[in-house]
């Protein structure tokens, strides 16, 4: 089983001031999109967000309140204002129960979208395992940069696409059943409409049949030269509530002071360590900072690992980012693209090498790193350019995919509790075997109180017969000195010699 443990998830909490622009530019971009996921958006659970929709399903204003108080209409249709129902007979006010949790609350239908491809085309091209990163840039705030998939409510954690992921999907399965046998006329509507919508799901379920895509959050913490100054990077006790909300937690260093904290102090165990340390090769010819080996070594004792994203080398993102703003009239132009995307592969290439020099192609995950769906590449693709251009072999470039991976999450899920317990212990009695005779009857199993000496009223035979051994060993002691004694007259007594009385008693 493969792992990416690095899509970009857009419109995060993290950066709420960096928001997408989504005016007339992505209006074709966004149509396109949504063809392609039209059938995947029932299987993988995408809320409806249909403004029409929401529009009809609105609450009743303050004036149909009103007027429903004036004729004596209450919320449940009881007429209890009039005077005609008996209020004894009334149904009691129904509890009023949960919104059913939206992880992708926020975000606009093309990025809804645009997750969803990304999603089931890692599922495509053989990943089991997949995590939605979530960027800070600055100190990290436990009440600004919450975890978007954690319900405060019900203190748990709700992967985006609930019918994807193995570990939800029946609970959603069984809640969309009883959504649609609560609501028959939903099947009415989409009836009259023409479009059934049963039928799409179904397509879709055939389609996708067997796909399971388990999805983990993730936060990356950007630490720059202020985040050891006055301000601090916020990976503290104080935020230790808000970083448990997340799977994994990752920095990415800029500085050497930052590289050393990371390494050093940041990656040791406990509730507010970080599990990945990730490195921006792509940005320039050299890091800003050596690597040194007595660092690494550090953080790889600790169990954190160093992350090579592959995706600023290898997407075509900022492809069509050129192509708007040469059409809206900006400046740029193609070949100045093309000079930056080939800096950036050998930037990579560089950076990556160097990075495998020093920890010997221990502790070193690959990951995409990327938010669209060109951006990605299959297991395969990334081990065949990881030994021809990263020249590492192929056992050490599969285990980066795999299981150096497997091992990060479960380092990251003893993060999470006490002293890293993550199970009891179960302890089961194990019956020995029959014991077997020569001739090859079963015998008897052993018995332990037979083999200690306690027959069935509790004694202990053992400790009676040495008692009995030891009274017959000191009545042969005391013969043997009365034998030495007189031995005459305890031969007399024995019966040993037929010795005449008178000469016994010396007569």
């Amino acid at each position: 089983m493969y792992y990416d443990l690095n899509i970009t998830w857009p419109l995060s909490a993290m950066d709420a001031s960096k928001k997408r622009n989504t005016s007339k530019e992505h209006t074709d971009e966004a149509k396109a999109l949504a063809s392609y996921v039209n059938a995947l958006a029932v299987i993988a659970g995408a809320p409806d967000i249909d403004p029409e929709k929401a529009q009809q399903q609105r609450r009743p204003g303050k004036e149909q309140k009103g007027k429903n108080r004036t004729n004596g209409q209450s919320n449940d249709g009881a007429g209890l204002g009039s005077g005609n129902a008996d209020p004894r007979h009334s149904k009691p006010a129904s509890r009023p129960s949960l919104k059913p949790f939206d992880p992708m609350t926020g975000l606009v239908t093309y990025d809804r979208e645009r997750m969803l491809a990304v999603t089931t085309d890692a599922a495509e091209l053989g990943y089991h395992f997949v995590a939605y990163n979530h960027i800070v840039h600055g100190r990290f705030d436990s009440q600004a940069h919450q975890n978007p998939f954690y319900d405060s409510r019900t203190k748990e954690t709700h992967p985006p696409f609930p019918l994807l992921d193995p570990r939800t999907r029946a609970a959603e399965q069984k809640r969309r059943r009883k959504n649609a046998a609560a609501a028959p006329q939903n099947a009415a509507n989409a009836a009259e409409k023409g479009t059934d919508k049963a039928t799409v799901a179904d397509d879709a379920k055939k389609e996708w049949d067997g796909v399971d895509v388990t999805q983990y959050s993730r936060c990356t913490i950007v630490l720059d030269e202020t985040s050891f100054g006055k301000q601090g990077h916020g990976l503290t006790s104080a935020s230790t509530n808000a970083l448990l909300t997340y799977d994994l937690l990752a920095v990415c260093p800029l500085t050497e002071a930052a590289f050393s904290a990371a390494c050093l102090s940041l990656s040791e165990l406990k509730q507010n360590s970080v599990d990945i340390i990730s490195f921006d090769l792509a940005a320039s010819p050299r890091l800003p900072f050596m690597l040194k080996r007595s660092a690494i070594g550090a953080a790889l004792q600790n169990g954190a690992v160093f992350e090579v994203c592959y995706g600023a080398a290898v997407s075509t993102e900022d492809v069509y980012a050129s192509w708007r703003r040469t059409r809206n009239g900006g400046g740029g132009s193609w070949e100045q693209d093309a000079e930056s995307r080939s800096r950036a592969r050998r930037n990579l290439i560089a950076g990556t090498r160097e990075l495998l020099r020093v920890t010997n192609g221990k502790g070193v995950v690959f990951s995409s790193g990327v938010a669209d769906i060109l951006g990605l590449r299959g297991p395969v693709d990334i081990v065949n350019l990881a030994t021809a251009l990263f020249g590492m072999n192929q056992a050490a470039a599969q285990d980066a995919l795999s299981k150096t991976c497997r091992s990060l999450l479960k380092r990251a899920e003893t993060r999470k509790t006490w002293r890293g317990i993550v199970g009891l212990p179960k302890l089961r009695l194990v019956q020995p075997p029959p014991c077997t005779t020569g001739g090859g009857n079963r015998g008897q199993a052993p018995d332990p109180l037979k083999d200690m000496g306690v027959d069935e009223s509790g004694v202990n035979s053992s400790a009676v017969q040495a008692s009995v051994s030891s009274k017959k060993k000191r009545g042969r002691e005391e013969e043997e000195e009365e034998e030495k004694a007189n031995p005459t007259e305890w031969r007399a007594s024995k019966k040993v010699l037929n010795v005449p009385k008178d000469a016994v008693n010396g007569s």
